[in-house]
């Protein structure tokens, strides 16, 4: 059972007493991340947690790491959007020995020059790791992108153009104003006994107070629609689907694990049986969420191969050179096939699944304008100089086409009725040719009566 004490200067204290284990973990919380920094700042907090294991007014960084190796202890922190974790797991024993290293670490950092100019470099080979990490990199630029403009959306490591301009004293006067006892939380688990470890705590930290009023940089952040690309040359497209999610603190968060769990949490969810096992489609997807304090997002992804892009372009381009329409409508069919299957499923599955927002359909129509400009401009060089059928101007050729070559028609076919890829592109370009072309352009012999269902059963 977990209990909440607090300490002689404010600092609040989440402890639970587990007596059958041997060992204790000790964490401490500040409500200080990426998102509480000005543009200037950015990555600050981040550098702070660095500069935390460079030493003390009393300890060397390898002092440091030696004590902790001496007890067989782990130790370690982390920096996120909205907090700065320090953590360490001892045994029962040392937990004297290991609060004394993580209060020194924490009171009394030395945040020297030399140090800073050292872990600059240690900070921006963190950064271009990450750059070179792209199933890493698409997240961050997905989160950039949806809270675009305020500090949620700023990196949690900042930028070499930021970090470079940090100095030792820029830093020290950030930790001194966010380091705060209104601003910390402590967490202890393990075997111990609660009135004693509050004395502990107190003797390390319930003394230390800062006189000035703590004054805390925040910005409210709210979901946008985005859509951001990064070209790298690597052998795989990672793609990332976001949603507005729930705050921490939002009654039905526990609802949407469940639903994350089902739908793309794990193996046996939806989407990996669905995307992987069923179609063999890509070889990672999968779903999360992500909760702040007054946003969140839910997250869909996947990594999936772009050999279908170099087919694409080259049957765009072979159906442009060609002089005769019949082949250029049949590759014009075959490229029609090809966009078709080298598309994600998600949206697919998504919209089966009604979580398709009316937000994200404007987006998904937006996308269908700029591809049907992009189809009346190759339709235009197709038709151009030939007759088309009576009765047809070339606005009535471009919707057919339009109409002939859709998603939902293709999905019906090939998805729904079990066509096989050969099979709907011949079907498209007859269709095609038959519906635009006059009598003189049709091909000799082979009108489109023929392609009745049965014909098409027996091809399948």
């Amino acid at each position: 059972m977990v209990t909440i004490r607090t300490l002689d200067n404010g600092i609040k204290v989440a402890l639970e007493s587990i007596s059958y284990v041997r060992s204790i973990s000790f964490g401490i919380w500040v409500k200080n991340g990426s998102r509480n920094e000005l543009p200037q700042e950015n990555g600050v907090s981040h550098y702070i947690e660095h500069m935390m294991f460079k030493g003390t007014k009393s300890r060397t960084a390898r002092q440091i790491a030696e004590e902790m190796d001496e007890l067989g202890g782990q130790i370690n922190a982390y920096t996120t959007k909205e907090y700065t974790c320090y953590h360490t797991r001892v045994l029962d024993k040392h937990i004297d020995r290991a609060l004394d290293v993580m209060s020194d670490m924490l009171l009394h950092p030395l945040i020297a020059q030399e140090e800073v100019q050292k872990e600059r470099n240690v900070i921006t080979e963190e950064i271009y790791m990450y750059d070179d990490a792209p199933e890493e990199l698409v997240h961050d630029a997905l989160q950039d992108a949806i809270w675009r403009d305020t500090s949620l959306g700023m990196p949690i490591l900042g930028t070499e153009e930021t970090i470079a301009a940090f100095d030792a004293d820029f830093i020290r006067a950030y930790y001194e104003r966010n380091y705060h006892q209104e601003n910390i939380v402590l967490s202890v688990a393990g075997n111990f006994e609660e009135k004693e470890m509050l004395g502990k705590l107190n003797e390390k930290l319930g003394g230390w107070k800062r006189e000035t009023p703590f004054v805390q940089h925040d910005t409210h952040a709210a979901y946008q629609i985005s859509c951001v690309e990064k070209e790298k040359d690597i052998e795989q497209v990672h793609v990332c689907l976001a949603f507005p999610g729930l705050t921490r603190e939002h009654p039905q968060k526990y609802a949407l694990a469940i639903f994350n769990t089902l739908f793309g949490g794990g193996m046996s969810s939806r989407l990996f049986q669905k995307i992987r096992e069923e179609n063999g489609l890509t070889y990672s997807i999968y779903s999360y969420t992500t909760a702040f304090a007054d946003t969140g997002v839910f997250t869909i992804c996947a990594s999936m191969n772009p050999n279908q892009t170099e087919r694409v372009f080259e049957l765009h381009d072979r159906s442009l050179e060609t002089a005769n329409i019949h082949e250029a409508l049949k590759l014009t069919a075959q490229l029609v096939l090809q966009v078709h299957e080298s598309q994600s499923p998600v949206f697919d599955l998504l919209r089966g699944a009604g979580m398709l927002d009316p937000q994200l359909a404007r987006v998904q129509n937006d996308l269908r304008c700029v591809n049907r400009d992009r189809q009346e401009n190759h339709v235009r060089f197709l038709l151009r100089g030939r007759r088309l059928k009576e009765g047809i101007d070339m606005g009535m050729a471009l919707d057919v086409f339009w109409c002939l070559t859709s998603r939902d028609l293709y999905r019906m076919l090939v998805q729904e009725r079990g066509w096989s890829g050969e099979t709907y592109a011949n079907w498209l370009y007859e269709m095609l040719a038959n519906s635009l072309l006059h009598v003189s352009e049709e091909h000799p012999g082979e009108g489109w009566e023929m392609r009745t269902e049965e014909h098409l059963s027996a091809q399948r």
